[in-house]
């Protein structure tokens, strides 16, 4: 098989979009020559299993059908010019999809309370979370979750242990909760947002910690509404040193994680991760070699800081 060439990795700004259009026209002859050297050989680019070929293998299958490095090229274009260079591959692909439906399960949240010392405010709380489950096992591969999340699982039991080692606690109770089936659509979280623990007042805050593993610092959203949030967490990191950002939440889409259903019920809400890069994330690399063991302390510190802060405001 022949190699089809990427563009050319030249400076954007010395070319005009004539020349673009041109080797874009170029590149799409070149592609489909290599489709027709692939008719001709009899190939077809039909049913790949997903175990032995990695999403750039395939990207070479749907390209050239062909053992070669195009992808490396394409790859550096979009790196290099930073848009999308868009063009119809001209393959077919068919696919399959083989599932088990499992029509009921038991899902848990396990979950701890530091009581309160004021009589007059210890029913109120303050929730630190994070999701202890991940992805599983999938047509014979291992997601280990070692960043998504036993990272954030790992923060929320040391904040955990730090308060109840506390000799005198807080004003207002603190309860920790690891929630299960956060993978399959946030359902641990959700369930406890809808059934909030009884004998309890209302979550004065919810501290939410995803993804805490990677990086060298800690990036937090806060809710816009609430300035006391915001507030709280530059405390503690004048003491913790770990935030690299913050930003506001003013909504909560497709994607997202344990705060979201506190969140859409009015509670106040932080939710805490590295910087990254994750570079494993739902990936059968998420392992402990890829995590900073700094990072978890960081993030540990900075959330018993502001939970510790908003408790005993």
């Amino acid at each position: 098989m022949g190699m089809v060439r990427p563009l050319a990795p030249e400076d954007p700004k010395t070319l005009d979009i004539a020349e673009i259009n041109r080797r874009a026209q170029a590149f799409e002859r070149e592609l489909e020559a290599a489709r027709r050297r692939i008719e001709r050989r009899g190939q077809e680019i039909a049913w790949y299993p997903y175990r032995s070929l990695s999403g750039l293998a395939l990207l070479e299958k749907l390209l050239t059908g062909a053992e070669d490095s195009y992808h490396e090229g394409l790859r550096g274009d979009l790196l290099k010019y930073k848009r999308p260079l868009s063009f119809a591959t001209r393959s077919r692909i068919r696919l399959a999809v083989r599932s088990t439906h499992t029509a009921a399960a038991t899902g848990f949240n396990v979950a701890g309370l530091v009581r309160g010392s004021d009589p007059a405010v210890g029913q109120e709380y303050v929730i630190i979370g994070a999701h202890f489950d991940h992805c599983g096992r999938h047509m014979g591969l291992l997601f280990p979750g070692a960043n998504d999340n036993a990272s954030g699982s790992a923060a929320v039991m040391e904040a955990a242990r730090a308060f109840g080692a506390l000799p005198e606690k807080p004003r207002r109770s603190i309860l920790v909760a690891l929630f299960g089936a956060e993978e399959s659509g946030l359902k641990g979280s959700s369930y406890m947002a809808e059934h909030l623990p009884p004998g309890l007042g209302r979550p004065v805050a919810m501290i939410n910690i995803d993804m805490c593993g990677a990086g060298d610092g800690t990036r937090c959203g806060y809710s816009a509404d609430a300035p006391t949030l915001k507030a709280a967490l530059e405390r503690a990191n004048a003491a913790a040193g770990t935030l690299r950002g913050s930003f506001p939440i003013r909504g909560v889409g497709v994607r997202s994680s344990d705060f979201a259903p506190f969140f859409s019920r009015g509670i106040p809400c932080l939710s805490c991760s590295s910087n990254g890069p994750h570079l494993h994330y739902h990936q059968e690399g998420d392992t402990i070699y890829r995590i900073n063991p700094d990072m978890l302390a960081d993030t540990a510190r900075l959330v018993f800081l502001a939970a510790a802060d908003l408790a005993g405001r």
